[in-house]
């Protein structure tokens, strides 16, 4: 396969979509770093819920490669996130986009279901059915004229198509559907039976000293372990000009990176929380530049850089995916947050790797024609409820 810019993945994965439709199922069974076979299912009973249909169409001449990162968004206990409207606080696969690359223009199925709930958003804009169907794709080497990105003046809510240019990618494909043009596939949804296989709690202790410490455990309550992992909590004080202007003054920061929790083990952590203060002007409004905050805080985006493009991301899915995602994970943000970026939250968080059981049976894709290479690299990103010891 000449020209195709692509890489192997620790974390890929093809999986089923049962719908009334012809389609290849590739299906791996480990966590393997590379997936370039697959196995074929013919099933006999063509309209049977759940089935698997495989097609006689040949594949593209030249092949093509898939890649996916996507997010689950856990609600917190009690709260809420904006991504499927004001009033859901469960699980959102928040902005999984798809990227295709190809040398030569084909015609693509693709298909996505839902293991609970349904699709809330996608782009280009497909029926909301539980199985997701990209019906006739035209896919073709870019350069093009993408449609353009809804409008957020336009929409009613939160809008995460709003956001896709973010997440731009220059060489993938041009795929066209339904009169719509794009490099990407995006699709969102709700997600209410799945659950995290990572249980973090943590618990806030002061000193007689004043000086603080996060107490922090992290166990698995499945059969999978649970791989890359960050702790980290954040409480900021902000000065305000406006409801969507707020500027961080101060915060209090700790952090903690776990590369793996088997299944059945218990872990514990004891990290300082560090206090920092910006230097204000005249007004009382922080000096850009003066919350200098540890090296070691500021590299944590480097460091999940580094872990993405290990699981088979390129530079530029690499890029986008932290253009979405950086500052929701690992930055400072004060009351302004709802507006501008409704994900982020004070407290503490865990963001961990989804493994490939869970992305399988949660979120399962199916392609009309075999991909010769397929990366599919998910996050979790949960708050974590702090107590505060007596």
């Amino acid at each position: 396969m000449s020209g195709l810019k692509i890489l192997s993945s620790a974390c890929t994965l093809i999986a089923l979509v049962g719908c009334h439709s012809s389609f290849t199922h590739l299906d791996g069974g480990s966590d393997s770093a590379t997936d370039t076979g697959h196995d074929t299912i013919v099933d006999p009973v063509p309209d049977s819920p759940g089935d698997t249909i495989v097609d006689t169409t040949p594949p593209p001449p030249s092949g093509y490669a898939l890649h996916e990162w996507g997010v689950m968004v856990m609600g917190s206990d009690g709260g809420t996130f904006h991504g499927s409207g004001p009033e859901y606080g469960g699980p959102i696969p928040a902005k999984p986009v798809i990227y295709l690359y190809a040398d030569e223009a084909f015609d693509l199925d693709l298909a996505i279901r839902f293991a609970s709930g349904t699709p809330t958003e996608t782009w280009p804009e497909a029926p909301l059915d539980p199985a997701l169907l990209w019906s006739g794709l035209r896919v073709e080497p870019g350069p093009c004229t993408a449609t353009p990105f809804p409008s957020p003046w336009e929409d009613e809510g939160y809008c995460e198509a709003c956001t896709l240019g973010l997440t731009v990618v220059e060489d993938a494909a041009c795929v066209t559907y339904g009169g719509q043009v794009a490099t990407l596939l995006f699709y969102t949804g709700t997600l209410p039976s799945y659950e995290s296989p990572l249980e973090v709690d943590a618990t806030l202790m002061t000193g007689v000293d004043g000086s603080s410490q996060l107490s922090i455990g992290a166990s698995t309550t499945g059969t999978q372990a649970v791989e890359g992992i960050w702790v980290v909590y954040r409480q900021t004080t902000d000065a305000c000009i406006d409801p969507s202007a707020c500027g961080v003054a101060a915060a209090d920061i700790a952090w903690q990176y776990i590369d793996r929790v088997a299944p059945g083990e218990a872990l514990g952590f004891s990290v300082p929380v560090q206090h920092f203060e910006a230097e204000l002007d005249e007004s009382g409004w922080p000096i850009p530049g003066t919350l200098v905050l540890p090296a070691a805080w500021e590299d944590l985006g480097g460091d999940l850089e580094a872990a993405l493009m290990a699981r088979g991301l390129s530079d530029g899915e690499t890029a986008a995916f932290l253009n979405a995602w950086d500052t929701i994970f690992f930055g400072l943000m004060g009351s302004d947050s709802l507006y501008l970026e409704p994900l982020y939250s004070n407290g503490a968080a865990a963001i961990s790797f989804m493994g490939r059981a869970d992305y399988d049976a949660n979120l399962r894709l199916e392609t009309s024609a075999p991909a010769e290479e397929v990366v599919r690299v998910g996050m979790v990103y949960e708050p974590v409820l702090v107590e505060v010891a007596p």
